[in-house]
């Protein structure tokens, strides 16, 4: 007996539609500074806004049944603004020091020359990395597997085993710190 079509309802094509939209659009600037692209940019951000699109598509349809809870919450209180605001400046401060120089060394090519790259460099994170290490990997194995516990740890593992692939393409480690640093 043939299964029924899968399908999404309006509201969730609408978001994801939105969202790979705006996260195509953020990669433009990314796309034009990259100089030896055998592609057009408009071929690339067109592959990359779909590529987004389907990641948002299963983020936004698994939200509400799996998870309950919004990707994205804004809250009002000046406070969790702050202390919000106050550990990112912590952290990359933290990074900046303790891991920054290694890394560097390690992928020049990862840290950006002038504020036009940095700009693009930005652009492009946050249309990507969360939506790929965090958002669909969850919703991902929310689907798979009922246990919460079991999500978060196969959502870190995931991540960890992406962080393996990247600096297993770079050059040798000179020490473990350099790992458990990256994996924090």
């Amino acid at each position: 007996m043939p299964c029924a079509p899968l399908r999404a309802p309006p509201p969730v094509l609408l978001k994801a539609l939105a969202a790979g939209t705006l996260g195509g659009a953020a990669t433009l600037p990314r796309l034009y500074l990259w100089q030896d692209r055998t592609d057009a940019v408009w071929f690339l951000a067109g592959m990359l806004g779909w590529c987004l699109f389907m990641l948002w598509g299963f983020v936004f349809a698994w939200e509400p049944i799996y998870g309950q809870a919004k990707p994205f919450t804004f809250h009002k209180s000046a406070k969790v603004w702050g202390i919000l605001t106050l550990s990112g400046v912590a952290a990359a401060a933290v990074l900046h020091v303790g891991l920054d120089p290694t890394y560097r060394q390690m992928f020049p090519k990862e840290y950006p020359n002038d504020p036009e790259e940095w700009i693009a460099f930005t652009l492009f994170n946050l249309s990507h990395t969360d939506l790929f290490l965090c958002f669909a990997p969850m919703a991902f194995f929310a689907r798979l597997i009922p246990n919460a516990t079991w999500v978060m740890g196969l959502t870190i593992g995931f991540n960890l085993l992406v962080l393996g692939l990247k600096v297993s393409s770079g050059p040798d480690l000179s020490s473990a710190l350099v790992i458990i640093a990256l994996s924090v």
